[in-house]
């Protein structure tokens, strides 16, 4: 009955997590009525590519002098947490950094972990601090990652690099109208972010329970 609980909760995160995500779609529509212009998406961000050090230098234990190495695949399980040793050469993200999917699942908006992030995966840095919410909210649309998806198929070796994103348009707004779906949106993130850690450890103490019962 515990266990079943446990799966309950972790449900009901999931599905907060969900209409978090809806709602961030509705209200993106909801605002874009205020943009008063389109511009070229590369103008308004900066791209910033991973590193990918050598297989040897993985662990699966956390050390002393290591960081998390994120790849794409982690922000979908745990299963498979790597560690690679601190070094100038790593690039670091954040948990609220926007992330994207460069090969699989290409154009795949990503966030919520921090560490160094590996060859697969994009780090999209807005020039304007108080728009990251937006162009996050932008780059989640459905036409938009369809775009970018079907337009990193079009290579020999589908990938998504900076050209990829020559097509796209954003619609842009005042710094007033940022400020406020920033700070709108910076909540829904918040509660986005606890409900992935509260899913973490309800699956943690489900796993130990398992392991002693079962």
């Amino acid at each position: 009955n515990t266990i079943g609980t446990i799966d309950d909760l972790i449900e009901n995160k999931f599905k907060l997590m969900a209409k978090i995500k809806e709602f961030r779609q509705i209200y993106f529509l909801c605002n874009k009525s205020k943009a008063k212009d389109e511009i070229s998406f590369s103008d308004l961000v900066v791209f910033e590519n991973g590193a990918q050090p050598p297989k040897e230098q993985h662990i699966y234990d956390i050390r002393k002098g290591y960081i998390r190495f994120v790849q794409n695949r982690d922000y979908d399980s745990d299963s498979h947490i790597t560690y690679i040793p601190m070094s100038k050469r790593n690039h670091i993200c954040d948990e609220y950094d926007i992330m994207m999917d460069k090969y699989g699942e290409a154009g795949e908006v990503r966030y919520g972990i921090a560490g160094a992030y590996n060859v697969a995966l994009l780090k999209i840095i807005p020039k304007n601090k108080y728009a990251r919410e937006w162009i996050r909210d932008y780059l989640s649309q459905p036409e938009i990652k369809d775009v970018l998806y079907l337009s990193s198929q079009a290579s020999t070796r589908p990938s998504l690099n900076e050209s990829t994103f020559i097509s796209l348009k954003m619609p842009v707004l005042n710094d007033e109208d940022y400020f406020e779906y920033e700070k709108i949106m910076n909540l829904f993130l918040l509660q986005e972010q606890l409900a992935k850690k509260e899913i973490s450890k309800l699956k943690n103490i489900k796993q130990k329970m398992l392991s002693k019962y079962f």
